[in-house]
């Protein structure tokens, strides 16, 4: 298994978790359910601290995909800013998470709610611009999938998700 190959499988555990965590904590904290706060700060703690392998995998996976076919090169760099903020807001939101759990003051566990609210944004910002890096099924201006066998000399095809139209490329 590769860096690559890791990063695939671990990327969604800490987007999915912490916005798993911020609701379960909103849904706890509105019924007062100490149970579900709990469950909720360990959901958002565990995701901060999954963040981290997934991010450095990332780092590694750039340097893998180098020259693979049906990679755009151009998406890796906006994809690992957005990753990189919502690593940091990830480690936010799982220390005031454990802080709330080690030493619960009702003003905590608000902030933590709050911090992963927007950790859950930003992991869903990076997991968007992630999947303009190697899925064109996903869309975006510059996305444009190569239409394989119409190669013909210094002719090629592509079509645009976008426009939806056929691009001829001398």
């Amino acid at each position: 298994m590769n860096a690559a190959h890791l990063h695939l499988i671990l990327n969604h555990i800490p987007v999915l978790g912490e916005l798993v965590g911020a609701v379960m904590l909103l849904a706890g904290m509105k019924r007062h359910s100490a149970t579900a706060i709990r469950a909720a700060l360990l959901s958002i703690i565990a995701s901060g601290a999954v963040a981290v392998p997934v991010f450095l995998s990332g780092r590694r996976a750039a340097q893998a995909v180098g020259h693979v076919d049906g990679v755009v090169q151009e998406a890796i760099g906006p994809h690992e800013e957005a990753a990189q903020l919502f690593l940091g807001g990830a480690i936010t939101a799982a220390v005031l998470a454990a802080i709330a759990l080690a030493a619960p003051r009702p003003w905590i566990t608000p902030f933590a709610l709050a911090a992963a609210l927007i950790a859950s944004f930003l992991g869903l910002r990076a997991a968007a611009l992630g999947g303009r890096i190697h899925h064109p099924e996903i869309g975006g201006r510059s996305q444009r999938v190569a239409v394989h066998g119409l190669r013909t000399g210094t002719l090629a095809c592509s079509y645009s998700l976008v426009s939806r139209e056929t691009i001829v490329n001398p």
